[in-house]
């Protein structure tokens, strides 16, 4: 994967004219804008980890040993306590940050794959989809299309950066530089649920160090909330935006009309007889395939026990 891409302002004669320096500037400008998600998550994961799983635990138990030995009764209970806490929001955080870290790279590895991929898309085999229906099948599959052309698709959108086209292709996450469409949409939506959880531990945990002098530390908790609330508007956002469209609504943004709301489709059921092969059109108002939120999640998502796997 390049550290930057090229914009379309940009063409590559352009670039090849600039001067060392020039392309050195630009060069920077390009990373800081396009990789400005990953240098924000490495810092965030870099620093909560030495705050978090090194650094409290490390001063709790440090105070609790250099104390418990004078000391007895409900203050020594007192810092044994605050030991075990900081050692289970270590082991906590760091479940999550590993989690949530490996959810991105298998995002990117799938958005690799298909990026190198020169064929079309083949639906896999061991995974029940809702949307995309067996070519094979003839009698009575409805099959959206095109009416003014008749060109019948299975909900296949292009998508501009890849120069490809993905089934469920919802948009192109520029901050984490992946397609989001039926592959990736569970380890994307994984990420964003459990960056934002993994926010809610490291903020309680920047809190309760700031509520402890033993364990204060305001430099490195003030850049963490600051990181925190940088993920949190994106991951947030996203996860309401897509979670709600995708796995509850099962609607994919090319789908929605101007008011958010499906804008419709043509539907044609195909049949074969002995003579004649009959299709038959009929519009759909609503999305055709809507199964109810707690269907639609679990078609996307799997069975509860699958959800983070």
């Amino acid at each position: 994967m390049p550290l930057f891409r090229l914009p379309p302002i940009l063409p590559q004669e352009e670039w090849d004219q600039f001067g060392r320096v020039q392309r050195v500037l630009v060069a920077v400008l390009l990373v800081l804008y396009q990789r400005f998600f990953d240098l924000v998550s490495a810092a965030f994961g870099g620093l909560s980890v030495f705050f978090i799983c090194v650094r409290v635990p490390r001063r709790a138990f440090q105070y609790a040993e250099r104390q418990l030995g004078f000391v007895g009764g409900a203050d020594a209970e007192l810092k044994a306590h605050r030991w075990r806490v900081s050692l289970a929001l270590a082991i906590l955080h760091g479940l999550l940050v590993f989690n949530w870290f490996g959810a991105v790279m298998r995002c990117r590895w799938l958005a690799h794959r298909r990026r190198n991929h020169a064929g079309h898309w083949e639906a896999p085999q061991n995974k029940a989809v809702v949307q995309v229906d067996d070519p094979e099948r003839d009698l009575g599959v409805r099959w959206p299309v095109d009416q003014a052309s008749g060109e019948i698709y299975a909900l296949m959108y292009h998508c501009l950066e890849l120069g490809k086209c993905l089934p469920l292709f919802n948009h192109f996450c520029n901050a984490l530089n992946v397609p989001v469409y039926l592959e990736t949409v569970k380890p994307y939506l994984c990420f964003l649920f459990l960056l934002s959880l993994d926010g809610f531990v490291v903020l309680g945990s920047c809190v309760w160090a700031w509520s402890d002098q033993q364990l204060r530390s305001a430099a490195i908790e003030g850049s963490l909330l600051f990181l925190v609330t940088l993920l949190f508007c994106y991951a947030g956002f996203m996860l309401w935006q897509v979670g709600r469209t995708m796995a509850i609504r099962n609607i994919v943004w090319p789908e929605l009309g101007r008011d958010g709301e499906f804008r419709g489709t043509y539907m044609a059921a195909q049949e074969e007889t002995p003579n004649r092969v009959v299709v038959r059109w009929r519009w759909f108002a609503n999305n055709p395939w809507d199964l109810g939120k707690w269907s639609n999640f679990c078609a996307l998502m799997g069975r509860p026990r699958s959800w983070l796997l």
